[in-house]
């Protein structure tokens, strides 16, 4: 599977979990996702799209190499400082107001839909630079994914009960 197929597939895994998380934090805790009463409606998913372009690149460079801990939280970290980029250009421009370049990320940093769209992040990354390299090794290892009942090893008994040796690579 392509490493870029897998940086799409949790970029999108991040943008679900992420309405997921900000629905919840809505129902339970009566909480917005961005709080202030004349931001644009825009202003939200902007800030979530911003996010899962940093996760589809972080996830589609780290899956080459370096470790998926540290690349998840490069990516945790560039996506905290994405989405407040994002957040406060665009209510600078619905304000129109430069002072909200400041304002907006102080008032935001610590936000619930900020920090879970952090949080997720970190976790979606790593599991997609995990999955794939796990994928990656199993390819390599000419041991691709079987259906149930065959057997994996250096010596499987073939059709005669005869034991082969697998052709080497």
């Amino acid at each position: 599977m392509s490493r870029w197929l897998v940086a799409t597939m949790t970029s999108v895994l991040f943008i679900a979990l992420v309405i997921a998380v900000t629905g919840f934090e809505a129902l339970l805790g009566g909480v917005e996702a961005v709080p202030q009463p004349d931001a644009t409606s825009y202003l939200g998913p902007g800030m979530v799209v911003a996010g899962a372009v940093v996760v589809l690149l972080a996830t589609a460079s780290g899956a080459r190499e370096g470790n998926p801990g540290v690349t998840g939280l490069v990516a945790a970290a560039a996506t905290y400082l994405v989405m407040l980029g994002v957040g406060s250009v665009g209510y600078a421009l619905v304000r129109g107001d430069a002072t909200e370049l400041l304002v907006f990320p102080a008032g935001s940093a610590l936000s619930p839909f900020v920090v879970g769209s952090v949080v997720i992040a970190l976790f979606v990354v790593v599991a997609g630079v995990a999955a794939w390299r796990y994928q990656a090794r199993q390819v390599r290892q000419g041991t691709p994914d079987q259906p149930l009942g065959h057997t994996l090893g250096p010596d499987r008994p073939q059709a005669d009960g005869q034991r082969h040796p697998r052709p080497q690579d």
